[in-house]
């Protein structure tokens, strides 16, 4: 026999996976920033070249040809600095990231759920 306090009423379980749009979130932090910052440094780098800012003896290298990218010139160079925008892009993700779990942090229930609501327990009488 059930409970009176379960009976009539089907307890329903939580999704223990994370909401989809975290998947794609996930895709772009561990695949396109790598990318994204790759081709930026690379860019950055050949800006440098054309306003004659030196890089340093220990970071050049010769051309390097890298298959469905291209020639790269200073590889040691795009590198470091790929490691760099890296770094800055994981960072201002992690502080939206933050942000965005402070948000919702009180609220874990979906859209059309409301909070259980709330029962004094009952005092049992003792007899002396």
């Amino acid at each position: 026999m059930k409970q009176y306090s379960t009976a009539g009423r089907e307890t329903k379980e939580r999704a223990k996976e994370p909401h989809p749009i975290w998947r794609g979130i996930g895709l772009i932090m561990m695949v396109m920033i790598p990318l994204v910052s790759f081709a930026l440094s690379d860019i950055l780098l050949q800006f440098a070249r054309t306003k004659n800012i030196s890089i340093p003896e220990e970071l050049r290298s010769g051309i390097t040809e890298i298959p469905l990218y291209g020639d790269i010139q200073d590889i040691y160079a795009v590198l470091i600095l790929t490691a760099a925008i890296m770094l800055i892009l994981f960072s201002i993700f992690t502080i939206i990231n933050a942000a965005v779990y402070r948000a919702s942090s009180g609220r874990t229930y979906q859209v059309f759920e409301s909070k259980p609501k709330s029962y004094k327990k009952k005092r049992k009488l003792r007899k002396p």
